[in-house]
């Protein structure tokens, strides 16, 4: 961190070499950048946003096919500001990278690149930026819930806006609708608690 940080304002190529090892140059230098992206994904910091591949416990790091999504923190967590750091840390290095002409192993999610190309254009909108898409590559799960409560909603609406059902027809057919639940099942929606 006090590296990125003391070579933030410089534009100079940033030239890495390890105690006790020969060489310097762009070998080394990638290497150290290469170790520098492998440890920012590491579970244990709290960065990345992770479904259960952590809980399985078949790696230290935060893999995931989606990209690397960052995980949401209240604005009162202690752990807050330690993260903040890590990000302000991480768009350091992102921009030494880019002026150094290094190519660097960070699966960023689509999701997050979005984020941070269109945070500028309208700081007061985030709404549009993301969408259920978005979230289903986030956390699967609990996207495809939500689509899954969206398709409802939309059946309901038909229901009530068919003019050729009388009331009570309309009432049975939106009692009789159902939401798959995680075990792919029918579930009324009252027992969704």
């Amino acid at each position: 961190m006090n590296l990125f940080h003391y070579h933030a304002k410089s534009k100079a190529k940033l030239e890495i070499q390890f105690l006790n090892e020969e060489g310097t140059g762009d070998g080394p230098t990638l290497e150290f950048y290469a170790l520098i992206a492998n440890e920012l994904q590491q579970h244990s910091l709290g960065l990345w946003w992770n479904h259960d591949d952590y809980e399985h416990h078949q790696t230290i790091y935060v893999r995931k096919l989606e990209g690397l999504f960052p995980i949401p923190y209240l604005q009162t967590d202690e752990k807050l500001d330690n993260i903040c750091n890590y990000f302000s840390l991480m768009g350091i290095y992102f921009a030494k990278c880019l002026l150094d002409k290094y190519l660097i192993d960070m699966p960023l999610s689509i999701a997050f690149l979005k984020l941070l190309c269109m945070k500028g254009k309208d700081d007061n909108n985030h709404d549009s930026i993301l969408d259920l898409n978005d979230l289903i590559d986030i956390e699967p799960s609990r996207g495809k819930f939500f689509q899954g409560l969206y398709q409802l909603i939309d059946k309901r609406n038909k229901i009530l806006n068919d003019t050729k059902k009388s009331n009570e027809e309309k009432k049975f057919l939106c009692s009789q609708l159902k939401i798959e639940n995680e075990q792919h099942e029918p579930v009324d929606l009252e027992h969704l608690w």
